[in-house]
């Protein structure tokens, strides 16, 4: 779980620095690329069991449920990053920023869960 998250994270630094003090090369791109999908890897089948744990009784719709929040969430970082007109302006922010909110939110689920079993033991 760490791995991954260090790994999504170091990804996006990487790439939003690549993209801001390196020339654009093979190497420069698929490097950071190659960390991120690392972590994701590591990261994927952890938050989708997360995600489901919580609704056995429902397991098919919150599963479609993580489906079209995945989807949206693509859907609406290819939307910025088309705005934003260039596409390695667009690589060296809106990848990185999708890294960095995923694993702020990660964080963010661990605390609240960490919290909840913390006040369910102490009741």
């Amino acid at each position: 779980m760490r791995v991954g998250l260090a790994c999504c994270g170091a990804g996006g630094l990487l790439i939003a620095l690549s993209v801001q003090f390196i020339a654009p090369s093979y190497l420069s791109v698929m490097l950071p690329v190659a960390f991120s999908g690392f972590g994701i890897a590591f990261l994927t089948p952890h938050m989708t069991t997360a995600a489901l744990q919580s609704f056995p009784h429902i397991a098919g719709s919150a599963s479609a449920m993580v489906g079209f929040i995945q989807m949206m969430g693509g859907f609406l970082g290819g939307l910025a990053a088309a705005l934003l007109g260039t596409p390695f302006t667009a690589f060296g922010l809106v990848i990185p920023a999708m890294l960095f909110l995923s694993v702020a939110s990660y964080m963010r689920f661990a605390a609240l869960t960490r919290r909840a079993a913390l006040d369910g033991a102490g009741e």
